[in-house]
C-alpha cells in the first residue's frame, strides 16, 4: 500500500509529536516563566516561533508550578489593536479559564466588576491591575503570548507603556514576545516596557542532526527515509535547513520517489519547478524584509560579485540568510539567490555584460575580417590566383581570335586569286 505524503507544505504542525528540535529553547522559556521573566523570542519568517509557542502552551504548559491563565494574540491579526480592546480579549480569557483554576464564584465576581465598569481607555488600566491582584489570591498568573508583534501599530508608545505599568503594578502578569526584528530595535530609553525583556534567544536554521531528525519522524518506512535522506545535499542546498523550505521540499521528493525516474534529470526539474512555485511568494516576503543596502548585497552574493562585510552582511550573517559553505559565503537556498537573479538582476551589471557582449562580438568580426593575418593571405592568393588565371584566360582567348581572324583573311585571298585567274 502506497503511503501518504507525510509532509505538510504550509501551516503549522498538526501533531505535537512531530515538533522536532527546540529543546533548548523551550526549557529557557520554560525557566523565565518560572522566574517571574519576560521572555523574547526572534527570528526569520516561517522559522518556527509560532509553532513553538502553540506547541509550548499545549503540551508544556502542565509542567510549569502554579495555575496558569495563558492568551495567546497574534497581533498578525490584530494589526490595528487598541488597548480597550485588547484588555477586552484578555478579560474574556480570564473569565473563560477562571472557572477551571478558581471555582465559579470568584468568576462571577470578576464579571461584576466588569460589568460595573465602562471599559474606557482611562479605566481599562485599572481593570486588569484589579482582576489580576484578585487572582493573586489564588496563586494564579497569567502569561501573555505576543505573536508576531511587529504588526503591531507602534508608531507610540502608549499601549505598551500601559503593559509596562500592569507588570510593575502585579507580580503575576507575564508577557512573551515574538518578533521577526530583534529585541534591541524596540528597545530605548523611553521603552521602559521592552527594557524589561532580559531573557532574548533567537532561533535558527535545522543543523544537519535536527534535519535528519525531521526527515526520519515524518517518514515510517526505513527504506523510504533512506532514499530520500541520500538527496541530503540537495536539501542543504536549496534549503540551507531552513525548517519550512525543508518541509516544502521534502514534500515534492516524496512524490517524486515513487516515480521509477527519480534520478533522472526529467524528474529532478519538475521536483525544482514545484518547490519554486510553492516557494516564490515566501522569497517575496524575505525580500521585502530587507533594507536597500541588503539587498544590494544579496545581489552581489547571487552574481558572485565582490562585496564588503559591513554591518549589513554582519546582520544577514545573525539572520541566517547568508550562511557559510566550503569556507564561502552563500545566501542559504540556492533557489532564493536564482528568485533574486531572475525578479531583480543588477541593472549596472546587466549593462556591463551587454557592453562587453558588443565589445566581443566587434572584436570577433575585427579580427576575422582585419586582423586575421592568415584569412589576408588566403583571400590575397584567392585574388591573384583567380587574376592570374582570366588574364591567361584573356590572352587565350584573343590569340584564339587574332588566329581565326588571319585565317579568314586567308581565305579571301585564295577566292580572290582564284577568280582573278
Amino acid at each position: 500500500m502506497k503511503q501518504k505524503n507525510p509532509f505538510y507544505r504550509e501551516g503549522l504542525l498538526p501533531e505535537s509529536e512531530k515538533f522536532i528540535g527546540r529543546e533548548n529553547i523551550i526549557k529557557s522559556l520554560k525557566n523565565s516563566l518560572i522566574k517571574g521573566k519576560n521572555f523574547f523570542l526572534y527570528g526569520e519568517r516561517k522559522i518556527g516561533k509560532t509553532s513553538i509557542i502553540t506547541q509550548y502552551i499545549k503540551n508544556y504548559y502542565p509542567d510549569i508550578i502554579g495555575r496558569r491563565i495563558s492568551l495567546y494574540i497574534d497581533c498578525k491579526n490584530k494589526k490595528y489593536l487598541k488597548f480597550p480592546e485588547f484588555i477586552l480579549l484578555l478579560v474574556k480569557k480570564i473569565l473563560k479559564d477562571i472557572k477551571i483554576v478558581s471555582g465559579k464564584n470568584e468568576s462571577n465576581n470578576l464579571s461584576k466588576i466588569i460589568k460595573d465598569s465602562k471599559l474606557e481607555s482611562t479605566n481599562t488600566l485599572n481593570i486588569l491591575i484589579d482582576i489580576t491582584n484578585r487572582l493573586k489570591i489564588y496563586n494564579n498568573y497569567i502569561d501573555i503570548f505576543f505573536d508576531n508583534i511587529e504588526y503591531i501599530d507602534y508608531q507610540g508608545i502608549e499601549f505598551f507603556n500601559k503593559l509596562y505599568v500592569v507588570y510593575k503594578q502585579t507580580n503575576n502578569v507575564f508577557f512573551i514576545i515574538s518578533s521577526r526584528i530583534k529585541i534591541t530595535c524596540f528597545k530605548s530609553k523611553d521603552s521602559k516596557f521592552f527594557n524589561t525583556f532580559k531573557n532574548s534567544i533567537k532561533i535558527n536554521h535545522f543543523n544537519e542532526k535536527e534535519a535528519e531528525c525531521l526527515v526520519y519522524t515524518y517518514i515510517t518506512n526505513k527504506a523510504l527515509f533512506e532514499n530520500l535522506w541520500k538527496q541530503k545535499d540537495r536539501l542543504f542546498h536549496m534549503t540551507g535547513y531552513h525548517p519550512f523550505f525543508l518541509q516544502i521540499l521534502c514534500y515534492h521528493l516524496f512524490i517524486e520517489m515513487g516515480n521509477s525516474e527519480f534520478s533522472s534529470k526529467k524528474s529532478q526539474k519538475e521536483i525544482l519547478k514545484n518547490f519554486k512555485n510553492d516557494t516564490n511568494k515566501y522569497f517575496e516576503l524575505f525580500w521585502g524584509d530587507l533594507k536597500p543596502e541588503e539587498k544590494e548585497l544579496m545581489i552581489s552574493l547571487s552574481f558572485n560579485k565582490k562585496y564588503i562585510k559591513n554591518l549589513s552582511y554582519e546582520e544577514l550573517k545573525y539572520r541566517s540568510l547568508i550562511i557559510q559553505t566550503d569556507q564561502k559565503d552563500n545566501i542559504f537556498s540556492s533557489v532564493f539567490a536564482s528568485w533574486i537573479k531572475q525578479k531583480y538582476p543588477n541593472k549596472k551589471l546587466k549593462l556591463k555584460i551587454f557592453i562587453v557582449t558588443i565589445l566581443i562580438s566587434a572584436g570577433i568580426v575585427s579580427c576575422f575580417f582585419i586582423n586575421n593575418t592568415f584569412f589576408k593571405d588566403e583571400v590575397t592568393k584567392s585574388i591573384e590566383k583567380k587574376s592570374t588565371q582570366s588574364a591567361i584566360s584573356s590572352t587565350v582567348k584573343l590569340q584564339n581570335k587574332l588566329k581565326n581572324t588571319q585565317n579568314t583573311k586567308q581565305q579571301k585571298n585564295d577566292i580572290f586569286l582564284q577568280r582573278m585567274k
